[in-house]
């Protein structure tokens, strides 16, 4: 039998376990005040039980919105909020007044209660080998802090130095000294990364109606609100790897292969944006998904709009990124910045990854981790060159987005890199003016694949606008 993997432990994996110690310290240690807390403020034995009941208050607050509020501030506020409020928390208990004890109670269980949701889940995510060893290490020496808070507790009332000495100078002092180091807030914000082969093997396969077959990956919870993400020419699902993490743990993502690429069909014909967009119709009918956020890239972003345009009752939300209003009607060709059309059509078979087009197909104006770009330049490669050269044609030079485009009605957010050199200025612009309710960002110093190169920046971006109201235009 194989032995379970050992975790790394780093600066920001002791820093966790100082935390959770500190907080099993405070919460257990408050059974041990309540005595000598009632007869320094004269509280009767009935009025004692409001400190456990406010303290349950607590826990039930953080039970009931914990996770909707985590999600929408992130774990590394989060985390240092949670830290904030057990302190608060622990000097209103020391208060020489009636209220502040019973608020600092409430405060101690809703302090407690996040750092019990948080930091297991952090744990997970720096150690996606050997969670079940990582959160097991923090829960024995939480367990250790709490048999020595009573015992501090003791030591402190019999050597005549009073209960808040031993009950506050140990965590507060750590909790102060933590709250000041970066590392948390980087071990917080730092969210597991996929490993690529567990990504890869999560693929499944649905036959639809059509006769095509479309394989997908299910992440997230699935009885959240689904997100389709649509990957652009080339790629596949994997495309979608390094948002993921970042994305609010609340969303059903379906991250779909289009047909022709990775594992979904490869037929003769069809490639139109339209048939395209009836895939994911009629994938989601499969999946008895009545209605979605709708998230694409590149031509993948094609796919959403015309999705979007033709069933928007099966549309809440739409992103696209790195997208196109199409060429101004009547404008003169422009020569583009990059003019991968004429490379692909020189393309022969078999197709080298590692040749110049294709690293400079996949390359960024920012680095992005190799691994990863050397696997999309692989799958990249094993798509049939008919392939390339039919999306190329019939979805990519025939695609007519201007025509369809009043048609898109559902809120929608228009994501660039500053530095794409596949779509332009001009193109940016025709889409801006025909959606003029969209709300638009820009990343500065970004390609063609913002997510790749800033995952973090652009999740942050895509959950506010797929969690908050619609409301009207917004830029920046």
């Amino acid at each position: 039998m194989d032995r379970p993997e050992e975790p790394s432990r780093g600066y920001s994996t002791w820093l966790l376990y100082a935390v959770f110690g500190c907080m099993a310290f405070m919460l257990n240690g408050l059974g041990a005040v309540l005595a000598p807390l009632q007869k320094e403020l004269h509280v009767s034995r009935g009025e004692v039980a409001y400190y456990p009941s406010l303290f349950a208050v607590g826990l039930l607050v953080v039970g009931v919105a914990g996770g909707s509020f985590v999600s929408r501030i992130g774990r590394g506020r989060a985390l240092r909020l949670a830290i904030v409020v057990l302190v608060l928390g622990g000097f209103l208990i020391a208060a020489p007044v009636r209220i502040a004890t019973l608020l600092g109670a409430l405060l101690i269980g809703l302090g407690s209660a996040l750092l019990i949701q948080l930091i297991p889940a952090v744990l997970a995510a720096i150690h996606p080998r050997a969670p079940a060893t990582a959160i097991g290490e923090a829960n024995a020496l939480a367990s250790a802090a709490s048999v020595f808070a009573p015992l501090a507790v003791s030591v402190s009332l019999a050597g005549g130095l009073g209960w808040r000495t031993g009950y506050l100078a140990p965590p507060l002092l750590a909790l102060a000294v933590i709250a000041l180091l970066p590392g948390l807030a980087m071990a917080a914000g730092a969210p597991a990364r996929i490993d690529l082969n567990a990504f890869d093997a999560l693929k499944r396969n649905v036959a639809l109606p059509n006769s095509q077959s479309l394989a997908y990956v299910s992440m997230g919870d699935p009885a959240g609100p689904a997100v389709v993400l649509i990957h652009g020419f080339t790629d596949n699902a994997r495309d979608w790897v390094p948002l993921v993490p970042y994305l609010a743990p609340r969303f059903h993502l379906i991250l779909v292969d289009i047909r022709g690429h990775g594992g979904s069909s490869k037929p003769e014909c069809c490639y139109t944006r339209l048939d395209f967009a009836y895939d994911i119709k009629l994938l989601l009918d499969a999946l008895n998904v009545q209605q979605a956020d709708i998230v694409g890239h590149s031509l993948g972003s094609f796919i959403a709009q015309t999705f979007a345009e033709f069933w928007p009752e099966r549309t809440r939300r739409v992103i696209l990124i790195s997208s196109s209003g199409g060429p101004r009607a009547g404008a003169p060709p422009k020569k583009p910045q990059y003019d991968f059309l004429a490379q692909i059509r020189q393309l022969k078979e078999p197709i080298d990854p590692d040749s110049p087009f294709m690293v400079q197909w996949w390359s960024s104006p920012t680095p992005v981790d190799p691994d990863f770009l050397r696997r999309q330049r692989a799958d990249s490669a094993a798509i049939p060159l008919r392939v390339w050269l039919a999306v190329l044609d019939q979805g990519l030079e025939e695609a007519d987005l201007q025509r369809t485009l009043p048609l898109l009605k559902a809120p929608t957010l228009l994501i660039w890199g500053s530095k794409d050199p596949i779509m332009e200025e001009p193109v940016r612009q025709t889409l801006r003016e025909g959606l003029p309710q969209a709300q638009v960002k820009v990343f500065e110093g970004l390609g063609h694949n913002p997510f790749w190169e800033n995952p973090r920046a652009c999740a942050a971006v895509i959950n506010a606008f797929l969690t908050a109201v619609p409301h009207g235009a917004r830029r920046s």
